[in-house]
């Protein structure tokens, strides 16, 4: 899983015509299943692993707070990903990332100018 991920996080970190086509047949091999590059299950996991706990410790402390997409958007910014990056694996728009980013925000009440990642730690 860490290979996968690390494979995926070079592909988008790198913007480039060829590198979308790639991310877009990599995704298109299993159609049935939306975001099928994503097994968010096995990237908690990982998360998990990695992070000491981090996925566990987020879902126990905010899920009744942060609905299922911020705590994906919080996963993988634990994971050092950047919102370009997260926009291209995830085909979110620049624009609801920053939103997202911003809702996080508001339910933790963490100042605009703060790290996400330095509230939740």
């Amino acid at each position: 899983m860490l290979q996968q991920l690390g494979i995926i996080k070079t592909i988008v970190s790198i913007p480039t015509e060829a590198n979308q086509h790639l991310l877009s047949r990599l995704m298109a091999l299993n159609e049935n299943r939306a975001n099928a590059l994503i097994d968010w299950q096995s990237i908690f996991h990982m998360i998990d692993l990695v992070y000491d706990g981090f996925y566990t410790q987020l879902n126990n402390r905010y899920s009744g707070i942060l609905n299922e997409k911020e705590i994906q958007l919080c996963c993988l910014l634990k994971a050092n990903f950047s919102t370009k990056e997260i926009n291209m694996l995830t085909r979110q728009s620049l624009q609801t990332i920053y939103q997202r980013k911003t809702q996080i925000r508001q339910k933790l009440s963490i100042p605009e100018a703060d790290d996400i990642l330095l509230h939740l730690s």
